[in-house]
């Protein structure tokens, strides 16, 4: 009989409700174990690391089911408990260290959804006046289950920022940092591994029901923990979706997934999601290991799909004791095209005219004379050939444009160059090819002779994951005017040395 340590946190009888929540969860995965024929044995974790590791190796377990969520009530220590298992050798389930780390310190998971090109709102620490428009969340940067969220965390004036983080930073420590508020829906995807990868469950909406008039429309700490309160009964969660929800549905599924192979995510997690009133999804958090008591969301949205508690269990440690498979799929709606399916041409052609047109309208970024203006170019570069100065580079597969970007040598300089546009089907979001494309259109430029690439983009806070792409990529904003496109809108200017 094969012997799983159940491991979770030390959980004092005065613990917040979410802490205690761990011992419903360890209760359950216990019992899934022994009804599947394993031994478990439960410990706990404490900061005593070198205690931890006498009992781990005493147990002699052949895998670790990990649910530590917190060390000694600090919820920044998370990712502890995998880095003390990838010391001792033991292979252990869910999220490895690396996917901890970055998924639960939100500015960091926040980074790197930019850096993929995946929509979440705009965001900055909460420790001075935000720069782009409100309204505004104030948030923790690593504290679990809505912790210190309440109503008086939305706020339409920036102002206001620097001093409920200040507030919610002396009532609960941590660090604290503030997002554009997306003010619509809620929506949560769960993923269970399966032989096959992940698989995404049911989606739930969490549905705000009779809130009055000015009461934000979010889920509290309240609304998932306080049982008297009127959030905990006012935010049921639903699996009834309107027919005309389909593509929505789809894209967040889509979403979803892109984040497990972004993160690296294993076993079994969940993102949550915002929906605007235009019913653009907006990622708000990936959940690597999420709750797995018997009452909280994920368990209920697997019981949606006919998936039991000891089947849940079952998948879980199936995904860690499976051998990784020799290859990934290659081909998944939402993930790259291969690369070996990829056409790249840095020529313009007629039928680009169109082509473009409808790529930039698609990425909804740019207005309609931003749109005319793209196309412009390229009609510039028929007509006109290399004195236009405008040059190209376009990803093809087949007859079909995943994504181009517009460049070249800014007038009256001998190496500076302005790189004007660069977009990316929707369904390519976030599959890399966004950076593969920039990165091709550098080294373009720099056998041109390029030795600066300039890149102009609106200060306002649609185009907060822009600049922080090309801030991951090696650019630096080296000037910015106010109110340079509308009042409030300014110009930034962002600037990058090419090596020889």
């Amino acid at each position: 009989m094969k012997t799983v340590v159940v491991l979770h946190d030390r959980v004092p009888p005065d613990a917040r409700a979410d802490n205690l929540d761990t011992i419903g969860q360890a209760d359950m995965v216990a019992g899934a174990l022994a009804e599947l024929g394993y031994r478990p044995v439960r410990l706990e974790l404490d900061l005593d690391l070198k205690g931890a590791a006498d009992r781990l190796r005493a147990a002699k377990p052949d895998l670790v089911f990990n649910l530590v969520e917190t060390i000694e009530g600090d919820d920044r220590l998370i990712h502890v408990g995998c880095a003390l298992l990838d010391h001792l050798g033991l292979p252990y389930t869910g999220a490895q260290t690396a996917a901890q780390l970055t998924t639960s310190h939100k500015p960091t998971a926040k980074t790197i959804l930019m850096d993929a090109g995946l929509p979440t709102a705009p965001w900055a620490m909460a420790d001075r006046v935000p720069r782009f428009p409100g309204p505004y969340i104030v948030k923790g940067a690593a504290l679990p289950g809505s912790l210190g969220i309440e109503d008086s965390s939305v706020v339409t004036d920036a102002a206001e920022v620097p001093r409920i983080a200040a507030d919610r930073r002396g009532r609960l420590g941590g660090d604290w940092f503030v997002e554009r508020f997306i003010d619509g829906r809620e929506f949560n995807v769960g993923m269970l591994e399966g032989a096959d990868g992940p698989e995404c469950l049911p989606v739930s909406e969490m549905r705000f029901v009779d809130f009055p008039e000015g009461k934000p429309r979010i889920l509290s700490y309240d609304s998932k923990w306080a049982e008297q309160s009127f959030d905990y009964h006012h935010t049921p969660r639903h699996f009834d979706h309107a027919p005309e929800d389909g593509a929505l549905l789809e894209r967040l599924r889509e979403l979803a997934l892109a984040c497990w192979h972004r993160f690296g995510l294993a076993g079994y997690g969940r993102v949550d999601f915002r929906v605007d009133r235009q019913g653009r999804p907006w990622i708000l958090d990936v959940n690597a290991n999420p709750c797995l008591n018997p009452e909280a969301g994920f368990v209920s949205t697997a019981a949606e799909a006919g998936i039991t508690e000891i089947d849940i269990v079952r998948r879980i440690v199936a995904a860690r004791l499976r051998p990784p498979p020799a290859l990934p799929p290659r081909r998944r709606k939402g993930t790259p095209v291969p690369e070996l399916a990829i056409t790249w041409r840095d020529q313009a052609h007629a039928a680009d005219i169109a082509k473009v047109r409808d790529i930039v309208a698609a990425t909804g970024f740019f207005n309609a004379e931003e749109i005319d203006v793209a196309v412009e170019l390229v009609e510039e570069r028929l007509a006109k050939g290399p004195p236009s100065l405008y040059e190209f580079m376009f990803a093809e597969a087949g007859d079909r444009l995943l994504g181009y970007a517009c460049y070249g040598r800014v007038p009256m300089t001998a190496a500076s160059y302005d790189l004007y546009y660069i977009a990316v089907a929707p369904d390519q979001q976030g599959t890399g090819l966004g950076r593969v494309l920039l990165d091709r259109s550098e080294k373009a430029m720099r056998a041109l002779g390029a030795r600066h690439v300039y890149i102009d983009t609106a200060s306002r806070g649609q185009y907060e994951t822009t600049r922080a792409f090309y801030l991951a990529n090696g650019y630096a904003v080296v000037a910015e005017y106010e109110d340079f496109y509308a009042p409030g809108d300014g110009k930034m200017v962002l600037r990058k040395a090419l090596e020889d």
